[in-house]
């Protein structure tokens, strides 16, 4: 009952999965060519990812299927095995339900998980000292630690590569502990305040989880042909088409926050359920889910309540490791629906002299809540944080229409969560005379329940984006500027300054230098905003950027060479040792690289600081694919070479002849090595030690959860002939 509630307050995203992820892992585990190509990983869809459907991805119906299949395979699992579950099918099943959320790959969900559980912990730890059984509180935990711990080790390998990753990435600690002028800075160890707090949300904002454009609903909306502004524009002269086209994404939002594809509507429908069962009764499990949903929200709040917020990122360990605060709401989005489950259930099911009491109780909550939230629009000037920006494009009297609308959403929102309510009080007060028409009211309540969780849903999702692979062409169009490109058949990397790092339609066509991911390399990131702020053009040429596409005046794609593109490597004449990260990180903004590198590593401490580049050296890349790379170098004399490709500490392993050799970081972000002159084979090989310790880890916990499986069926089918016999 509780799991297809959920489903059914959430029916909107429970058939989503997560947008396919650009992998910028993959930056340091791939030779160049694949440097910046959108790699993806498929993300199970579970529960604790929580009602986020444009936050977290597109919908995917294969996933719906996917969990419907599991769940009936669990169910069938159950039934198979003893009516009596034993101990070895609760460690089963636990395995398999923290297993998959783990291996949904989504840490902060897993983190958010965890707070959520240690309130739980707490709650029953008092129940059991207070009845004096702490004895089964402890067998019972030692369960679920056990379990955690196979589910664990069932990912370790994604667990553990993903930590050693993180101190290399934007979520570690910087190594810049100065400003250039000499300052100190305040290093933090995980991501920066003002960019964690990004996106918070507003707390009157927080109403959408009832009244979902209570602030204006997405930031972009569609108010459709019978709208007033529609209505306005056609008045005004403005072309149908223009007009059919503005009105699609009309900017209503004006809340804090920067972007907001959706509200997080959870449904008025389950909330009036869930506060239902909180004045029917309170028992530890609803405390618990009650403090979850509580907890959630005010976290979700951000620099709205710094307060809270700084204490968590100060002194929570892991939390600053984890931006965008109010996604933390999907503990919410659980708890709710649990809750509403738990009072629908209560209040249809036992017997409780008081339960029209208590219903009447929760009408007048919401009758007042609902008239005390009409009444704050004559106190809210419906102005967004852009609204100056839209004034300039669209000028005062547009946007004093727009203001208009939002308004109109406002109230048109108020109204139907009223009616809504008004509908479940009636039905609920109906059953409370005919309790034998439990199944008609069932009925109809969850008609209401669908009505109100799709009608909202379908305001966001365009169903016409869910067509066949087959059907799609291309993602990206094609221009001049890409063909033109892709004629030339060497090995280099293209830069679009328009779209800077995070975009991906370069990299849909060419070796980019750029591709979005939550948790960049941190040296690579520091060194694009240090290109970018001082326009240090050797960046692009280190880079090996041959290409670089530009707009013109009339908005078309071109193309331009850029001829110091350094190649896949180079020699260099001068090693420059630097004492720090620091000094390392500021005189990237004078060095030529094409004659000098630099460092702070202490391999380079007894190499010579000059070279010699006679005119027969040559250095070529004539191999590559995922995780090696081969080169074919010649020169009359001992040489320092620079490759262009990322330095990551972990895993990459250099041979020259078959023989293991040593190579170091050098220019911040690349990899540099001294090679004694001759003719000789430079390879390169990803060859992680911690994804060999991962896999035995994993065969380990696989052997563990074979075992329990095989014993918990031979148990039971024992059982179950001796019950027949």
């Amino acid at each position: 009952i509780v799991y297809y509630n959920w489903y059914l307050t959430n029916f909107h995203v429970t058939i989503a999965a997560r947008l396919s992820r650009d992998m910028y892992s993959y930056y340091i585990s791939l030779p160049y060519e694949e440097f910046s190509s959108l790699k993806s990983s498929k993300f199970i869809y579970n529960c604790t990812e929580g009602v986020e459907v444009f936050r977290n991805g597109l919908i995917n119906l294969s996933t719906f299927i996917l969990e419907v299949i599991l769940s009936l395979a669990i169910c069938t699992f159950l039934f198979f095995l003893d009516p009596k579950i034993m101990l070895s099918v609760v460690i089963l099943l636990s395995v398999i339900a923290m297993g998959l959320q783990i291996r949904a790959n989504h840490y902060q969900m897993s983190y958010y998980l965890i707070l959520l559980l240690i309130p739980l912990f707490i709650i029953k730890f008092k129940e059991y000292f207070i009845n004096n059984n702490l004895k089964q509180f402890w067998k019972q935990s030692c369960v679920i630690i056990f379990s955690g711990l196979l589910a664990i080790g069932l990912n370790f390998t994604a667990i553990i590569s993903t930590a050693e990753y993180s101190k290399f990435s934007t979520r570690g600690k910087s190594e810049i502990s100065l400003t250039e002028e000499g300052s100190q800075i305040l290093a933090s160890s995980g991501l920066e305040y003002d960019y964690i707090t990004q996106f918070s949300y507003g707390i009157y904002e927080s109403l959408n989880l009832i009244i979902p454009r209570i602030q204006g609903g997405a930031s972009r909306e569609n108010l459709g042909k019978s709208s007033e502004l529609f209505k306005h524009l056609i008045t005004n002269g403005i072309s149908r088409a223009q007009a059919e086209q503005f009105i699609e994404n009309v900017p209503t939002y004006w809340g804090s926050q920067p972007i907001l594809e959706a509200p997080a509507y959870i449904g008025v429908s389950v909330v009036f359920l869930a506060i239902l069962s909180l004045i029917l009764s309170i028992t530890p499990l609803k405390k618990w889910l009650l403090l979850g949903s509580v907890f959630s929200l005010l976290l979700s709040w951000g620099k709205n309540f710094s307060l809270l917020t700084s204490f968590f990122i100060d002194y929570v360990p892991l939390y600053n490791k984890f931006r965008a605060v109010s996604s933390i709401q999907v503990l919410l989005e659980f708890c709710i629906p649990v809750l509403a489950t738990f009072g629908l259930y209560e209040f249809m099911s036992t017997e409780n002299i008081l339960k029209r009491k208590k219903l009447i109780k929760t009408i007048l909550i919401f009758s007042i809540l609902f008239i005390i939230i009409f009444f704050t629009k004559y106190f809210n000037s419906f102005d967004g944080v852009n609204d100056a920006y839209f004034s300039q494009i669209y000028g005062n009297e547009i946007l004093s229409q727009i203001k208009d609308a939002r308004i109109s959403l406002f109230n048109d929102d108020v109204i139907r969560s009223f009616v809504i309510v008004s509908l479940i009080s009636i039905l609920l007060l109906y059953f409370l005379k005919n309790s034998k028409k439990n199944k008609l009211v069932l009925f109809l309540l969850y008609c209401i329940l669908i009505i109100d969780l799709v009608g909202i849903s379908s305001r966001y999702i365009n169903r016409n984006l869910f067509i066949s692979k087959a059907k799609i062409n291309q993602v990206f169009s094609i221009t001049k500027a890409d063909a033109s490109i892709l004629k030339d058949k060497d090995r280099f990397r293209v830069y679009e300054p328009s779209i800077g790092l995070n975009g991906s339609r370069t990299s849909y066509f060419h070796n980019s230098i750029g591709g979005y991911h939550g948790a960049k390399p941190r040296r690579y990131e520091e060194l694009y905003s240090l290109f970018i702020s001082n326009e240090i053009g050797g960046v692009i040429d280190m880079l090996n950027v041959k290409y670089l596409l530009y707009r013109d005046k009339d908005n078309l794609l071109k193309s331009m060479k850029n001829h110091n593109a350094l190649g896949n490597a180079w020699f260099v004449e001068n090693l420059q040792k630097m004492e720090s990260v620091d000094s390392v990180y500021y005189a990237m903004k004078n060095i030529d690289f094409s004659i000098s590198a630099i460092t702070n590593s202490n391999k380079s401490t007894l190499l010579p600081d000059k070279y010699k580049i006679d005119s027969l050296s040559s250095i070529k890349l004539v191999d590559y694919k995922a995780g090696y790379l081969k080169y074919n170098f010649s020169s009359l004399e001992d040489s320092f070479i620079v490759f262009s490709e990322i330095y990551y500490p972990h895993g990459w392993k250099v041979l020259v002849d078959g023989k293991p050799s040593n190579h170091f970081d050098v220019n911040y972000i690349l990899r540099g090595m001294y090679i004694a002159k001759g003719i000789h084979v430079i390879e390169y090989k990803f060859e992680p030690d911690i994804i060999k310790l991962g896999s035995l880890v994993q065969i380990g916990s696989i052997t563990i959860f074979s075992i329990l499986l095989l014993i918990s069926i031979a148990i039971s089918l024992k059982k179950r002939k001796l019950i027949n016999n």
